[in-house]
């Protein structure tokens, strides 16, 4: 099917500024958001469990030397 632009009837969608709760956002703004939010939250857990690799490691290197 085709339709014309000047076929479509647009009356019944309300101006943006009387629709209330909507945010406004590109769609590519968002998701980079979202992404650097990721990213930081996957940098802070590969940290945390780097370190905590190292403590064990440390721990099993006291042990060993200790027998």
């Amino acid at each position: 099917m085709s339709v014309r632009e000047e076929d479509i009837d647009y009356s019944d969608i309300p101006p943006l500024e009387l629709r209330e709760g909507i945010r406004m956002m590109r769609a590519g703004n968002k998701f980079k958001e979202m992404g650097k939010r990721n990213l930081a939250a996957l940098n802070k857990l590969l940290h945390e469990s780097h370190e905590s690799e190292d403590r064990r490691a440390t721990q099993n290197n006291r042990t060993n030397e200790q027998i």
